[in-house]
């Protein structure tokens, strides 16, 4: 619980900190939050989107890089706040397909070109598995950090069959591993 409490601290002061961030006007009249590093538009090479995960923000980015070294390779990272994350304006009826409306009138108001990358973190990584399914013309490649999984892929499948066995190894009970992700969601 106190780990908790100390997380939560952390992405208030996030998302706090940068009260003026810099705002595109989506058509609907929502709002997204974004920063930008490394190039400016006219230097850069390339353009990289980073997707944060739940519970994160724009702030996050990329932790660690320093402008440098996106400069050196030519890179101009821009991290954007999802709907109803950081400063970005909520959307009610978010999905999939819609998010990725978004990244395209960010690519478009931003001048990233017309093609970016994507880095999707955590969470972000669903959604940059959606760009790719409805915006592929408008993405380079994609790099995913830790993604979320879809349960019935078989890899995530037998990953959840070895953790059940494991915990029931562990601590004596032999019962059946269960096979399919719903039973592993419950156990």
């Amino acid at each position: 619980v106190q780990a908790g409490l100390h997380l939560w601290s952390f992405f208030l002061i996030m998302a706090m900190a940068d009260l003026q961030a810099p705002f595109i006007t989506l058509p609907d009249g929502r709002r997204l939050a974004y920063i930008e590093l490394g190039c400016t538009d006219g230097t850069a090479q390339r353009s990289l989107l980073a997707l944060h995960g739940m519970m994160s923000s724009r702030l996050g980015a990329v932790p660690g890089i320093s402008q440098e070294t996106l400069r050196e390779y030519g890179v101009r990272l821009v991290a954007v706040d999802r709907p109803g994350y950081g400063q970005s304006d909520c959307h009610s009826s978010l999905t999939l397909s819609s998010f990725c409306k978004d990244i395209e009138a960010l690519i478009d108001s931003l001048d990233l070109g017309k093609k970016i990358w994507l880095l999707g973190f955590s969470m972000g990584g669903a959604f940059s598995w959606a760009a790719a399914r409805y915006i592929p013309n408008r993405i380079a490649g994609i790099a995913l950090w830790c993604p979320v999984g879809y349960l019935w892929w078989k890899v995530c499948r037998r990953l959840c069959e070895i953790f059940v066995w494991t915990l029931q190894h562990l601590s004596g009970k032999t019962r059946r591993a269960y096979s399919t992700p719903q039973n592993c969601l419950r156990c």
